[in-house]
């Protein structure tokens, strides 16, 4: 079926460009999401940004009345380094690195999210792995970009292989969103090294556990801490360099300990509030304002132990908390319905997405 596509040059089909420079000097604390190639695969992955920079409200408004800024439906790929990751825009207000990344503006005869699937395609890999510059550092300059070779369709079928694509694609991020980032990958459970797992301080980031960051230890180095071996609904705390990344065990397939730097916290049963009330206390604003306030040390922060017993907060009437756990109890045991879907929709999405881009399947003649 892909006789009736054509080849077409990628910049005779779109606007390729980068972002005017920003300096190192014009970061600020807060203000405008400021992305590097870094926080662009991240967002590829959907994940959330580990690192938070940002630029002016001035600043941007300064480059956004005098050039453009990037709207929803644009494309940031990175094009230093790590090559070739396509971030399909879906917030507003944000600005990007020049060098690190390249912007891609559709016009009439390509649909924005099948060209954000070709990007991932292994024909798109090749062009950049066959024409990408440098000895050391490989990068992707606009000029080459624009001489890139894309296969098309008709809009209207570009746009029928998208809206099946993305069906997929979409539940998938979705279901990442309310659990959390707590994907877990089956691999893990195959893994030879041992019996026995331990999390770390990289184990935790901000979107919850990474469990294939976790090493593996002995049963003899498990056993010497019964303290620390985990349950299901524990609450796990960063304490040491990036304080206050939260994670809740929510499964647990293998005995699990914890390094030093990670607090857990494990509700009594004598407790008037609940996991869930304490699992959002600790991602509260409030929390994370005493955590900043109560953090030491200036190379490696640390939060101490009698610190974070001492934290305050206002307990709610029993009826307020009882009203707030039967909202948010519910959260939690979807995770685990959303994991498992997400396996099999992964499976569905990268077993067709090959045959539609290649047009081993035509989707020309469904009515979608």
């Amino acid at each position: 079926m892909k006789s009736k596509w054509g080849i077409r040059k990628l910049g005779d089909l779109c606007n390729i460009s980068s972002s005017k420079r920003i300096f190192a000097r014009e970061y600020c604390s807060k203000g405008v999401p400021f992305y590097r190639g870094k926080e662009i695969i991240e967002k590829h992955k959907g994940n959330a940004v580990s690192t938070e920079l940002f630029i002016s409200e001035e600043r941007y408004a300064e480059i956004k009345e005098k050039n453009d800024v990037p709207r929803i439906g644009d494309i940031l790929l990175s094009s230093v380094g790590t090559l070739g990751v396509p971030w399909l825009v879906d917030e507003e207000k944000f600005y990007f690195k020049d060098g690190n990344l390249t912007w891609l503006r559709v016009g009439e005869e390509l649909d924005n999210k099948f060209l954000y699937l070709w990007l991932c395609s292994p024909e798109a890999k090749q062009q950049i792995d066959s024409k990408c510059i440098g000895s050391t550092q490989k990068a992707i300059t606009i000029e080459t970009l624009s001489k890139f070779d894309i296969c098309i369709p008709s809009i209207e079928t570009q746009r029928k292989i998208s809206n099946l694509s993305f069906a997929i694609i979409s539940k998938i991020v979705l279901n990442k969103m309310i659990n959390d980032n707590l994907e877990q990958q089956i691999e893990a459970l195959l893994l030879p090294q041992s019996n026995y797992r331990i999390i770390n301080g990289e184990t935790l980031t901000k979107s919850g556990i990474d469990w294939n960051k976790a090493g593996y230890i002995s049963e003899e180095r498990y056993m010497e801490s019964p303290e620390i071996m985990l349950n299901v609904g524990d609450i796990l705390l960063s304490k040491d360099g990036t304080i206050g990344k939260i994670g809740y065990v929510d499964s647990l397939d293998l005995p699990t300990s914890v390094a030093s730097g990670i607090f857990v916290i494990r509700n009594n049963k004598q407790s008037i509030i609940s996991t869930t009330f304490i699992y959002y206390l600790l991602r509260s604003k409030l929390f994370q304002a005493f955590i900043a306030a109560r953090t030491e040390g200036s190379v490696i922060p640390h939060l101490y132990q009698k610190d974070f017993m001492e934290f305050e907060f206002p307990l709610p009437a029993p009826d307020r908390v009882t009203k707030f756990e039967k909202i948010t109890e519910p959260m939690f045991s979807q995770i685990v319905g959303n994991l498992n879907e997400n396996k099999v929709l992964a499976s569905l999405r990268d077993s067709l997405l090959p045959k539609f881009m290649s047009g081993e399947l035509d989707v020309s003649e469904l009515d979608l």
